[in-house]
């Protein structure tokens, strides 16, 4: 990637990514957290093991999206269908959860795909098709539903804005690559790149599953919804736009970014407790709850892959562990980051604290703990990639993190996960020896 990319996409994300809490923090400020809490009660069981069975759906049938992928490319290897869906839902689920999704779900993906002898070549084929059948998704969808229901986005941007065009738009590129795999189009250059057309049978494929995704995805929201809120048509409109917000924003997992284009595209929802603990609710169904079977299946592989290489050399047995080690360090002050910042982005009552201290020192911890954990959300990334200096920057992060939790009396648990987190980056300095970072 070029450097002036590296300069700018970086701090541009981290800035959406805070405008997206203050303004997340501004719409809920008529609301406690009793009132959320006691709205997540009366959420029934039945809607959030729906909303769980349609969350696995969703990574599942994107894993038909490299089936679909490896028979255009035509790569020649022995891999089940089953292992594919399996391999893609671990990559895709942690993807979705970090951001940089091209580029971490790929060199998960490319872990897990090695053991089967696939090429990286094929894997960067694969990954890019997949990609494009997402967009071809969101095409559909968006290109119907935009086109003859607009959204305005005036409660957004404050001004007469409507998504017809952006309908009209996804029409049309959709008809155009439909039309060039019909025709049988030769590859095109675009700049330096060179575009095939896959055949129409596998443009069907690929809008109909990336069709279904989408319409599972908004599904997921509408079943958490209060019942008898918003028609299901009205949800997948405001849906479409959060996502495409979300996905042109880079913010890891899509945090507040979804959330505060939620509120502001459905009037009054953000004083209405049960739609923020719907929203919270999907947070966790959508996003957490698969995060945590990936996880288990990903150490799974791990273990595995530990055990067929245990009688290797010691240097490549280290090699492992350090790659292993670094990751879960990542994955762990990512998790740990966003629970904290979900606790930090509602209003603050310093009245519950004894008054031991003066009440804008209390403001100014709870508001240093946002800052504090919204670094490390964004350093883990430099973790997950071994630099040496993110271990430095974490290790006095997390430090500080604790700190400020014991004045901010956060909840015990949280404490301690980061005590836990900074024991675990104590004894692990060895693993991370890169000098330069890169994405």
């Amino acid at each position: 990637m070029k450097k002036w990319i590296k300069i700018v996409l970086v701090p541009l994300c981290f800035f959406i990514f805070i405008g997206a809490l203050i303004l997340l923090h501004n719409q809920l400020k008529n609301l406690s957290y009793v009132d959320i809490i006691n709205a997540l009660k009366t959420i029934p069981a039945v809607r959030i093991v729906t909303g769980m069975c349609l969350a696995l759906s969703y990574y599942l049938v994107l894993g038909g999206y490299d089936i679909v992928a490896f028979k255009f490319i035509d790569a020649r290897v022995s891999i089940k269908p089953k292992d594919i869906i399996l391999m893609c839902f671990i990559s895709n689920v942690l993807a979705n959860n970090t951001g940089y999704s091209m580029l971490f779900g790929g060199s998960i993906r490319y872990r897990l795909y090695s053991l089967h002898n696939v090429s990286m070549v094929d894997v960067t084929k694969v990954l890019l098709f997949s990609s494009a059948t997402i967009w071809l998704g969101l095409l559909t969808v968006g290109g119907i539903t935009f086109t003859f229901a607009s959204v305005s986005l005036e409660s957004v941007f404050n001004l007469s804005i409507s998504t017809r065009i952006i309908g009209l738009v996804s029409a049309v590129i959709l008809i155009l690559y439909v039309l060039l795999s019909i025709l049988h189009s030769k590859p095109r250059k675009i700049f330096k790149w060179t575009i095939s057309f896959p055949s129409i049978k596998i443009v069907t494929a690929q809008v109909l599953l990336a069709t279904s995704d989408w319409l599972i995805a908004s599904l997921t929201l509408f079943v958490l919804m209060p019942e008898g809120y918003i028609s299901y048509f009205v949800l997948l409109k405001v849906f479409l736009v959060s996502q495409f917000f979300v996905i042109i924003s880079q913010v890891p997992g899509g945090m507040g970014v979804f959330e505060t284009s939620v509120t502001l595209l459905m009037p009054n929802s953000a004083n209405n407790p049960r739609v923020i603990s719907a929203l919270l609710t999907y947070r966790a169904v959508f996003y957490f709850f698969p995060l945590l079977i990936a996880l288990v299946m990903l150490g799974i592989f791990e273990i595995m892959i530990f055990t067929k290489k245990l009688n290797r050399a010691v240097k490549i047995f280290e090699k492992t562990v350090s790659s292993v080690m670094a990751q879960a360090i990542a994955l762990c002050s990512f998790f740990v980051g966003m629970i904290v910042m979900f606790s930090t982005s509602t209003p603050f009552n310093v009245d519950q604290f004894i008054n031991l201290l003066p009440s804008w020192f209390m403001y100014l911890s709870h508001f240093l703990l946002s800052v504090t954990t919204t670094c490390i959300l964004f350093i883990s990334r430099a973790l997950q990639l071994r630099v040496k200096k993110a271990w430095s920057i974490s290790f006095y992060l997390i430090s500080f993190t604790i700190a400020l939790i014991l004045i901010a009396g956060e909840s015990v648990l949280i404490l301690m996960c980061f005590i836990s987190l900074l024991v675990v980056l104590l004894f692990s300095k060895k693993y991370f020896y890169r000098d330069i970072f890169y994405i």
